[in-house]
């Protein structure tokens, strides 16, 4: 992959995207195809309602919310707007799989016109994806040069598109009943959150007990939750919590056995003002000075997008951040027409945020 020993890889799931609905933001979806098409420790799954199939035959919803009734043409156009990612996905595919399955969800589910034939001749097949259901275990191992990178280097994932209901809380604890993983992901609500708990478990090698993490997530909605002038998705589904429109990502660094979350929504906090640029093997290591409102959500090892590439910040100074780019990103996004002294559009990480928030500042 043209990656260190310790880079982290970002797990970035595609979801409750909503082809054909009103609220439908495609300039978001375009930013999240090229960040995971173009940066190589990115990598992603389709969580389901890839498609807004439902609305014209659920009586729930107004008809006049989707802009596009033709599943047809909503998968044509999904087709369309996917396939940069796709071309990366099997240009590298005897490499490794830059999409690791594709889930199929309830507005893809039991709907006029769309069967498990379809998903997979229309979706899966013609695009070398593979489709696993609703709801999939997926097994993930991190190697470095064919050997193990960490004595912790498999995870163990279980992505579900909906499950207990649509509120977020219900979701985590119905998804824990009886599967024993590292990594729970589930779509369906709109939601964006990541929660990290603690378990015990029992190492037979060492003859001990010790406690371990699991990571749960909701992750995230490409579809508004209210339009204006029309009826919003959500308007019509009880006890729902709007959520803005962005993913949630995980980042794991298997080298030190670590995994965090954040959210990434696909709005400018602020610009930054590039002061250095300095190549150093084959990366670059980039430092930006940032308003001083601004440098209080930077985290290090939390995620900033620069000019809607997604980068790590690898370290806070006294006016901004620090963050390294890979050879590949650098070469395959707009970074490397950046200078000393140019202005960037900057988002942080939405966690910081709210830690901010929660401080009193």
């Amino acid at each position: 992959m043209g990656l260190k020993i310790d880079d982290p890889i970002h797990i970035e799931p595609l979801g409750d995207i909503h082809f054909g609905a009103g609220g439908f933001m495609v300039d978001v979806y375009r930013k999240a195809i090229n960040r995971i098409r173009d940066e190589t420790n990115r990598i992603t799954l389709f969580m389901g309602d890839q498609l807004d199939a439902i609305t014209p035959y659920d009586k729930r919803f107004n008809p006049d919310m989707a802009y596009e009734h033709d599943i047809d043409n909503q998968r044509q156009e999904w087709q369309n707007e996917t396939q940069p990612l796709i071309d990366e996905h099997n240009k590298i595919a005897d490499k490794y799989r830059k999409i690791m399955a594709f889930l199929h969800g309830n507005h893809e589910y039991n709907i006029r016109g769309i069967t498990r034939a379809y998903i997979e001749n229309q979706f899966c097949n013609n695009n070398n994806l593979q489709f696993v259901g609703s709801r999939a275990i997926i097994g993930l191992e991190f190697l470095w040069k064919g050997k193990k990178i960490a004595d912790h280097n498999k995870y163990k994932i279980l992505a579900i598109h909906g499950v207990g209901g649509s509120k977020p809380e219900a979701m985590f604890e119905a998804m824990k009943v009886n599967n024993y993983m590292d990594i729970f992901l589930c779509g369906h609500s709109h939601q964006k959150r990541y929660q990290c708990e603690t378990v015990m478990d029992f190492d037979f090698g060492k003859g001990r007990a010790f406690e371990r993490e699991i990571h749960l997530v909701n992750t995230g909605t490409f579809c508004r939750t209210l339009s204006e002038g029309m009826d919003g998705y959500m308007d019509r589904k009880n006890k729902v919590v709007g959520s803005a429109v962005g993913t949630a990502t995980l980042t794991v660094n298997p080298y030190q056995e670590k995994i965090s979350g954040h959210i990434c929504q696909g709005h400018i906090d602020c610009t930054g003002t590039i002061i250095l640029i300095k190549k150093i093997d084959r990366s670059y290591l980039f430092e930006l000075v940032v308003n001083k409102n601004v440098r209080m959500n930077l985290v290090e090892k939390a995620s900033i997008s620069i000019n809607g590439v997604s980068l790590t910040i690898s370290k806070k100074t006294k006016k901004g951040f620090q963050t390294w780019i890979i050879p590949h990103t650098f070469e395959e996004t707009a970074l490397k027409d950046r200078a000393v002294g140019d202005s960037v559009n900057l988002e942080t990480d939405i966690l910081g945020k709210y830690v901010e928030r929660f401080a009193g500042h």
